[in-house]
């Protein structure tokens, strides 16, 4: 633009004046926008788009070579270090702060003063949340945090760790195994680029006393959106301004990305001592996201503490981003800068444009004091009010935030900003503070993609009296209203941290991330106190969504079966389903398939159950709604229930000798599923049959029959009807009584499904129905040979036992039936069946088999005449 070439730098009282430019009479221009997401629009840009001062072209240049990657994989160390409780903490390096700090007081265009009594734990959709990484080598944590479609990423000075996003751990090293290095490694951000799908780790890195053998920004990228595998790790040596080595190093790191390009930002001091100036790196991702080796192009002596913005939605004609920077000793703007053409010089087209293009006017702050913990007074060094967190680019929208003096410095309070960088306007500038006796500092900001903002800060007080421990918590700011909502205390603390050496150092920053699944969720990660230390933690929030419930169906089916595993999932403000929403099912923890929801809201999955699970088990079944990475419009939900395992194996036999047999121990329940014509017999073990019983009342939903058979297979008791149509077997008639203990036969079968003895006859008569009842039937005193009746399939069915154990099955005698003398029924009685009769010719018992001619459980005279009697017949 020649327009820019009117201005020139100007120095007013120390103080940089951003030049007028004489652009009345220029039209608006054009311009693209484009969103991590894939959404695109036209938009006009104003004149102001482009005023400001361009960057002093001797302090920008490119690196003077590449830098090789290392490649490092996750699989390559254990998935956990070795416990090293109890931990001797070491302290992260004190950082050296470039003004001396005069807290002061602080003003905002809205000032917001809540109760901290005003924290309501449902007040927020607050989802998903874990503990994460807890004590380590390295005090304070700087915790950061990183979060993909499937994975989670929580770092710290000395550890990073990858979560599933329920919180389980899946991973975790400390970074100088992970690097094979005895280099100090410190000051980390997390990002994950969803222009890209990769991850993003920056450590800062320092070699020798004070830096003096070396200075790097080391980045390490994963290979893909899955953080597990490898990673590709740069070192950048920071000592380099563009190419030309200088005797520095960097502290105070910030990490910004948009779509084509990532950015390293840092402050550089003098390796004896001493800040220097600010510098941002930029990088290319064709470049460090394949893995190859890379170039850099720098700018430095800038103020300060710049904070490049991470880029959601991004202006791409003419292709700009921005970067975001407060001075850490007060005053009352934010400064702007614009970075023209990025990835310019990577390219070969020339170079790219840096353009302090304002800065906006917002309330004066001024430095904190030290934040308080209870009973040790200001304690808790707060740095400056310089950036701590990050910024974020929602074009036209720069959001940042940092923490103030308040109150002529007598507390900490936080500022938050919306700010429009097309007009150079502030749109949103709030003070937080919650009175002289509380704290509110590290703050973090996040914003969505419907410009929702979630404002994150620790809370304290130094009252030893009523103490109030360090506290992670957010508030709501809807970019509907015009004020903050309802807030969350996320973490609460539960004492005071401060120990030894260690004992003053808390922060140094908190961390918040889109979620990329919707980019209208937010995840927060901060610390909270606890007795002698702290604990670090990640939280799932939604700003501006619908609440979605989900339930799931206990299920019931035999091994080796399938099962419907089944969930409805509705939206709490109408209780109506949600329709055409992906749910997934596990078992065990296990992921065993994924249903959409139909038009009611519910999903059903097909599941046979794996013969691996004993009967009788139960398992946990675990469903999960997932706004990723579709019905970005409705919250996560999760619901669990079980899965459980009937007794019955396969079909259960209706005979004692088919009968199944049952687990050895206390038998309380059976439970099992009856068929078309079914009836499911159990061996069990009465050690006192008198104090038996078993009912189906409460556990099936069809009209039932209980039966009871000895160890001989007769018949015992048999009920119909106790409570309405369902069964009760127990000795109210007496038919238990002066029962042996013994192995014996509990039966099911549906109504008119009855009992035939070895005449081929019932065994029990039809009727009365409610009374437990020993055999009367024509067959009372044979054996089960059989059931008569059919029935339709009655499904699922439990019985409640009493006084009853597991026990394997026996073999009772066969029924055995009179014959005409053919014993060894060829259809003809000879000599062989008579012979068959002498040889057993005195025996007696109940397995005597077809020698028992006339079946008197004894082979005597009576036999022996009615093979002569028939002999010859059938030859």
């Amino acid at each position: 633009m020649n327009y820019r070439m009117q201005c020139g730098r100007a120095l007013l009282t120390s103080a940089l004046v951003v030049c007028s430019i004489a652009m009345h009479g220029l039209a608006d221009q054009k311009g693209e926008i484009r969103s991590a997401d894939g959404e695109r629009q036209l938009i006009d840009l104003p004149p102001a788009a482009f005023a400001g001062i361009p960057h002093d072209p001797s302090r920008q240049g490119g690196s003077p070579g590449w830098v090789m990657p290392l490649r490092v994989s996750t699989e390559w160390f254990p998935a956990q270090p070795p416990l090293r409780e109890p931990f001797r903490q070491r302290e992260a390096p004190r950082h050296e702060v470039e003004t001396e700090r005069i807290p002061g007081d602080s003003t905002a265009a809205q000032i917001f003063q809540p109760s901290i009594s005003d924290f309501y734990p449902q007040a927020l959709d607050a989802f998903r949340w874990f503990d994460a990484i807890g004590p380590n080598d390295l005090t304070p944590p700087d915790t950061n945090i990183a979060v993909g479609p499937s994975h989670v990423v929580m770092v710290t000075n000395d550890d990073w760790a990858i979560y599933d996003r329920n919180g389980n751990q899946q991973y975790r090293v400390d970074i100088q195994t992970f690097l094979n290095t005895t280099d100090f490694m410190f000051d980390p951000r997390a990002v994950y680029d969803p222009w890209n799908g990769r991850f993003l780790i920056l450590y800062l890195r320092s070699r020798g006393s004070n830096s003096s053998q070396g200075s790097w920004w080391t980045l390490m990228i994963s290979d893909d959106a899955n953080p597990h595998g490898t990673w590709w790790v740069y070192n950048f040596n920071a000592r380099l301004d563009g190419s030309t080595d200088r005797n520095q190093w960097v502290d105070f790191p910030h990490l910004g990305y948009d779509n084509e390009a990532v950015y390293l930002a840092g402050n550089m001091y003098n390796v004896g001592g001493g800040f220097r100036y600010a510098k941002v790196r930029i990088l290319w991702k064709d470049q460090i996201y394949s893995g190859a080796n890379a170039a850099w192009y720098d700018f430095w002596d800038l103020p300060p503490t710049v904070a490049p913005a991470q880029g959601y939605r991004v202006l791409v004609t003419p292709r700009q981003h921005y970067w975001a920077q407060i001075p850490g000793g007060g005053g009352n703007y934010v400064r702007v800068y614009r970075i023209e053409n990025p990835t310019a010089w990577h390219r070969g087209t020339g170079t790219p444009n840096l353009v302090l293009q304002a800065d906006i006017g917002v309330g004066s702050y001024s430095p904190p004091p030290d934040a308080r913990e209870p009973g040790r007074g200001r304690v808790l060094w707060t740095v400056d009010c310089r950036i701590t967190d990050k910024s974020r680019l929602n074009y036209p929208y720069l959001y940042t935030c940092h923490h103030v003096g308040v109150s002529s410095g007598s507390a900490v309070g936080s500022k938050y900003y919306r700010l429009d960088v097309s007009n150079n306007t502030a749109l949103r500038d709030a003070l937080l503070w919650f009175g002289v006796a509380y704290d509110g500092f590290f703050p973090t900001l996040e914003a969505t993609r419907d410009e929702d903002m979630a404002l994150g800060l620790n809370i304290s007080n130094g009252d030893a009296g009523s103490p109030y421990y360090v506290t992670f918590a957010v508030y709501e700011w809807l970019n509907s209203s015009g004020s903050i909502g309802p807030s969350i205390g996320l973490r609460f603390g539960s004492g005071v941290a401060g120990q030894g050496s260690t004992a003053n150092r808390w922060g140094d920053y908190s961390g918040s991330q889109l979620d990329p699944c919707d980019f209208r969720t937010v995840w927060l990660a901060g610390e909270h106190a606890r007795p002698g230390t702290w604990m670090t933690s990640a939280h799932e929030i939604t700003l501006n969504k619908v609440r979605s419930a989900l339930s799931c169906a206990n299920a019931a089916e035999r091994r080796g079966m399938p099962v419907t595993l089944s969930a409805t999932l509705t939206r709490t403000d109408t209780n109506a389903g949600i329709a055409n929403a992906p749910v997934d099912f596990y078992v065990d923890g296990n992921y065993v398939g994924s249903a959409t929801t139909n038009s009611s809201g519910v999903a059903q999955l097909n599941y046979t159950i794996p013969n691996s699970f004993s009967p009788g088990s139960n398992h946990p079944i675990t469903v999960e709604f997932n706004y990723c990475p579709s019905n970005d419009q409705f919250s996560w939900s999760r619901s669990e229930c079980t899965l459980h395992v009937l007794l019955e194996i396969g079909d259960a036999g209706d005979l004692p000798e088919t009968s199944q047999s049952t687990p050895s121990g206390t038998l309380s329940v059976i439970d099992g599923v009856l068929g078309d014509n079914d009836v499911d017999m159990y061996a069990i073990y009465l050690p006192n049959p008198a104090a038996f019983t078993a009912t189906t009342v409460g556990g099936a939903s069809f009209d039932t029959q209980l039966w009871l058979f000895g160890p001989d297979g007769k018949g015992v008791a048999f009920n119909d009807d106790s409570s309405g149509t369902l069964s009760t077997i127990d000795n109210s008639s007496g038919c238990l009584t002066g029962r042996p203990a013994g192995v014996y036969y509990l039966a099911i079968s549906r109504y008119n499904r009855d009992a035939l003895g070895c005449r081929n006859q019932t065994i029990w008569n039809n009727t009365p129905f409610n009374t437990v009842r020993c055999p009367d039937g024509p067959d009372a005193a044979y054996r089960v040979n059989g059931w008569i009746g059919s029935t339709a399939a009655g499904g699922i069915y439990t019985i409640t036992l009493t006084n009853a154990q597991g026990a394997n099955r026996g073999d009772p005698a066969d029924c055995c039936v009179a014959h005409n003398g053919d014993v060894d029924n060829n259809g003809c009685v000879d000599d062989a069946d008579l012979l068959a009769v002498l040889f057993a010719f005195g025996q007696t018992g109940d397995n005597l088999g077809r020698v028992d001619v006339n079946c008197d459980r004894v082979v005597d005279d009576g036999d022996l005449l009615l093979v002569l009697f028939n002999f010859g017949s059938g030859c």
